[in-house]
């Protein structure tokens, strides 16, 4: 009998939490805090921060997504920072990093509360698989970086573990359908702030339906399936019913019209997306990856049981928003920094099911984190400038202090207008100045080959009228980085150089150049400031 009991008992190492986990807990925590911090004042700047900020901004000002000017996602993360970030408008870049870098945090410890969740549902030690979690989020350079600046990931993130932990918020005994109708609610939310996460819709449906009817637990899907419609036609129906053209533009064609050259072309693409996502988050896949080769060295890989467990659907939701990922055009590896704490969530359940009996488990993929977080380039990155040939000199300025430097003496130039000529949209964020209607994209404003009556109902612009701009706008300054005036939208292809000559010709003819910074902004391209002549625009 005493045989029997010691083959099925957990032992302690599996029941109790380890007592270093509270130290463990508390250098992530410092850590994590550290690359949070840095990553706010040095990251480098990104041009997404600056057409979202401006988007928020337009919305707190009375204006709306896909009517009044260009959006490429849905309308809830320019909602939201206009509630939270709009009131902090005066610090500028900085007061929407920390709107974002709380939501990141917020999405990692949520992240940690569902490992504590699920670990205590498949009977491991829960105080493990939550640190790990924690650890493999919040002691990584690079997912501190994508959720410090402005862009979706934060909040999409935040949004998608919230709605699993509605999800097993009731996990021990029968699931209520208020839980399941508020994780619809959220995952609609989290497919208005990115649209690639749309999938998760019907994936965690279809999942609710096969548990209720095939495995008889009453998983209420159709009370998640209201949560969810409910929420997303409340979101959407206006701006279908207002500007059908432009939401269609914004959600579906801006994202499928990139050009590639070639399927050779497309193919290294998709492979390097591979490669640099394993690069990026290589603990928590090595971590993973250990931990399925030590299970199928014992052959025990087909002991998970499905029925009461939600790991299973977070495999398959990380599986089918990376392939809606890699399925783009052109993929690029920081979209996976919106479902990698659902990642981080499968590996820490997973390690610690096949590693647990480790005390040291926590402790070693801490300090392997701490290695690859602090050998990262990105780490040099934060400091170093552009290297010169065989030199790396340090960068005189950080990023942010750069740009509020730039923004001032473009501030100070604007006059009354309080507005300027620029496709670099951060400049205007933080000047507190607004672009000419049409460039609130950015770079991706530029669609020289539409017929001007499609590019005013997407609220872009044509050959024509960027021309009629460059010619008549008011601006008393301009700012123009490498970015401006060398992109031709939907296929984001480089603008050819005779158009690009005529282009800057025209500018010249208006403005004159007060000021060129070597290395600014996202790439550390050349910028240029520009003042009006007030010489009129002679049409040659």
């Amino acid at each position: 009998m005493a045989t029997n009991q010691s083959k099925t008992m957990p032992t302690d190492s599996q029941t109790h939490t380890p007592t270093h986990l509270p130290a463990l807990w508390a250098v992530a925590l410092l850590v994590a805090l550290l690359l949070s911090a840095l990553n706010l004042w040095f990251g480098e700047l990104n041009q997404d921060e600056g057409w979202y900020l401006y988007s928020a901004r337009l919305i707190a000002d009375g204006q709306r997504p896909f009517v009044d000017f260009a959006s490429t996602q849905g309308p809830v993360m320019s909602y939201v920072y206009a509630l939270l970030w709009a009131p902090l408008q005066s610090f500028g870049l900085a007061g929407g990093r920390l709107v974002t870098t709380l939501m990141g945090w917020t999405a990692a410890l949520l992240a940690a509360r569902l490992a504590w969740r699920l670990g205590g549902e498949k009977g491991i030690d829960k105080g493990t698989a939550a640190l790990l979690t924690f650890t493999l989020i919040g002691v990584n350079i690079y997912h501190a970086y994508f959720t410090t600046v402005v862009k979706t990931y934060a909040l999409g993130s935040l949004l998608v573990v919230g709605a699993f932990l509605a999800l097993t918020a009731d996990a021990t005994s029968r699931p209520r359908r208020g839980w399941t109708a508020l994780a619809g609610l959220l995952l609609a939310l989290a497919a208005g702030t990115r649209a690639s996460l749309v999938m998760l819709l019907p994936l965690v449906f279809f999942w609710l339906l096969w548990a209720s009817y095939c495995q008889r637990r009453p998983a209420a899907p159709w009370s998640f399936a209201a949560g969810a419609g409910i929420t997303m036609l409340l979101i959407f129906l206006p701006f279908l019913l207002a500007a059908p053209q432009a939401l269609w533009f914004g959600m579906v064609e801006y994202h499928a019209g990139r050009e590639t050259g070639g399927l050779v072309t497309t193919l290294v693409y998709k492979a390097a997306f591979l490669l640099r996502t394993v690069r990026a988050y290589f603990v928590g896949v090595a971590l993973l990856t250990t931990a399925l080769l030590v299970r199928a060295g014992r052959g025990d890989c087909k002991t998970v049981p499905l029925r009461g467990t939600t790991v299973p659907l977070l495999v398959l939701a990380v599986g089918v928003v990376t392939l809606v990922h890699l399925l783009a055009p052109v993929p690029y590896d920081d979209y996976q920094a919106i479902i990698f704490p659902l990642f981080a969530v499968v590996a820490a359940i997973g390690a610690t099911r096949a590693l647990g009996r480790s005390a040291r488990l926590p402790l070693v993929v801490l300090l392997l984190a701490l290695l690859a977080a602090f050998s990262s380039p990105r780490c040099q990155d934060l400091f170093a400038a552009p290297r010169d040939r065989i030199w790396w000199p340090m960068r005189t300025q950080s990023p942010l202090a750069q740009l509020r430097d730039t923004a001032a003496i473009l501030h100070d130039g604007a006059g009354a207008e309080g507005l300027i000529l620029t496709q670099d949209t951060y400049l205007a964020v933080e000047a507190g100045l607004a672009v000419p209607a049409g460039m609130e994209m950015g770079p991706f404003c530029y669609y020289p080959d539409w017929p001007r009556e499609r590019a005013e109902a997407c609220h872009v612009l044509n050959r024509e009228m960027l021309t009629e701009l460059l010619a008549t706008t008011p601006a008393e300054v301009a700012a123009f980085s490498e970015y401006g005036l060398s992109i031709a939208s939907p296929s984001i292809q480089p603008v050819p150089d005779d158009e690009v000559a005529r282009l800057r010709a025209l500018l010249a003819t208006r403005y004159a150049p007060t000021a060129t910074i070597p290395a600014f902004g996202q790439a550390q391209t050349g910028l240029t400031l520009y003042k009006l002549n007030h010489v009129p625009y002679n049409g040659r």
